[in-house]
């Protein structure tokens, strides 16, 4: 699957009316296993509810 995949679906929510012209579409999944003791994996970062970032469609 490449990369650039999903950059046609903005259009398709856009349309549905769940996606408004100054907001963006972003879809991303990481996979695989943390090393604990790599150490990119020890920052640890505030963060705040997604309620407050993102909003889902569809999951009633």
């Amino acid at each position: 699957m490449s990369p650039g995949v999903f950059a046609d679906y903005h259009q398709v929510v856009r349309e549905q009316g769940l996606l408004g012209e100054e907001e963006i579409l972003l879809c991303a999944m990481a996979l695989g296993h943390e090393d604990p003791e790599a150490p990119e994996n020890g920052l640890v970062t505030a963060r705040v509810p997604v309620a407050e970032f993102a909003a889902f469609h569809g999951f009633d």
